[in-house]
């Protein structure tokens, strides 16, 4: 089966959305108490963007389902950590118009039937 555009499309936002959270990470560093948990949730919301790239991939297909669920959950944390100031407004916003663009791709016709598709 010929991969979507949208998956393609995706697969690269899950890219950027990881490296951006890592370049956050070092940007948004500030050595004193409490660094650690920004630290932290950078970290985890790069994990989460890399993993959801890596469910796009030919070889790394993931259930539907799966992929929707770490979207949503990538989301919520983001979301969390902006509510919570432990993001920066500006890069919090960043990283959520990232995933919810990746989470529009994911409820595309044909991304779905693509991801449920067997190898």
């Amino acid at each position: 089966m010929i991969t979507p555009n949208g998956i393609k499309t995706a697969c690269g936002l899950g890219l950027l959305g990881g490296v951006f959270s890592v370049a956050c990470l070092a940007l948004y560093f500030k050595p004193e108490d409490g660094s650690l948990a920004v630290i932290a949730f950078y970290m985890l919301v790069a994990v989460l963007f890399f993993a959801t790239a890596g469910a796009f991939t030919k070889n790394g297909q993931w259930k539907w389902r799966v992929a929707l669920f770490v979207n949503i959950l990538t989301i919520g944390i983001i979301f969390a950590c902006m509510i919570g100031e432990f993001f920066a407004m500006d890069a919090g916003a960043v990283l959520l118009v990232i995933a919810i663009f990746i989470f529009v791709l994911e409820l595309l016709p044909s991304s779905k039937a693509w991801m449920q598709s067997e190898i």
